[in-house]
This record gives C-alpha cells, sequence and structure tokens, in this order.
C-alpha cells in the first residue's frame, strides 16, 4: 500500500496550520484576484501569463484524462466546477502535479484551504493562473 501523498504531508507539517481554527493560519494569498502583489503594480508579460495557462491546461488535460475534454477548450474563464467537473481526487492530483511543476513557489493545497466553499465551486483556471503568476513573479 502506497504511503500518505507528499501534499498531504506538507500541508499537516506547516507550522501553525489547523483544520479546524481559521485564524492559526494566514499565507496572504488574499491578493490574487488582481496582480496586486506584482512589482510596481504592473500586470505580468503576457507571454507568461499565457505560458502558465499553457502548463495549467497540460496538467490538466494529464489530471483528468483528453478523453473527457475533447469538446471543451481549457481557457481563462473555464471553470473547475461546471465546465471540467473535476473531482477532489483530481484536485489533489493536480496539487500534485502543480508541486512537482514548480516546486514550493505555488502552494495550491495551502491556497485552497484559505477559501470557503463557494469560492473553491466557483474557481476558475484564470484565478489558478493568477495565483500561480503572483507566487512565482515571473
Amino acid at each position: 500500500m502506497p504511503g500518505p501523498s507528499p501534499i498531504a504531508e506538507s500541508w499537516t507539517r506547516r507550522s501553525g496550520f489547523s483544520a479546524y481554527d481559521d485564524d492559526s493560519y494566514d499565507d496572504n494569498y488574499g491578493d490574487v484576484d488582481a496582480y496586486t502583489d506584482l512589482d510596481d503594480g504592473e500586470e505580468p508579460p503576457t507571454e507568461h501569463v499565457a505560458d502558465v495557462l499553457e502548463t495549467v491546461s497540460d496538467i490538466l488535460v494529464d489530471v483528468i484524462g483528453p478523453e473527457y475534454l475533447l469538446d471543451l477548450e481549457i481557457g481563462i474563464q473555464t471553470r473547475f466546477d461546471e465546465d471540467l467537473e473535476i473531482e477532489s481526487l483530481e484536485f489533489v492530483a493536480l496539487a500534485e502535479r502543480l508541486l512537482h511543476h514548480y516546486g514550493g513557489q505555488v502552494d495550491f493545497v495551502a491556497w485552497l484551504a484559505t477559501m470557503e466553499l463557494d469560492e473553491i465551486i466557483a474557481l476558475t483556471v484564470g484565478d489558478l493562473v493568477k495565483f500561480i503568476v503572483v507566487s512565482t513573479k515571473y
């Protein structure tokens, strides 16, 4: 039987993190919706956003499977819940792939942990791309 996921292990090892105490963990991801963490208030280069979108799209095809995405092109407005119908295990696989690709720069699990359920349900590929762009600081 395989051991615990590296994502689960890193999540539980976080100092000060408690799944039951909302005030015990602050990851400073609150301003991801606008590129407010970028230097000089500038938006990132279009090429970087396009590269991140392509990487996320490739990872999603690997995670979900190309047969489920035949009639859907993954873009900024693609919704994880309504369009991709992504399930919790696929979110775990997505988190592991992002960790593998970006290393410690992109902590998808911690970012999701800051959200309410309705925010997770409304999550788009564009939201994830913005989070990655801010996290990697191109």
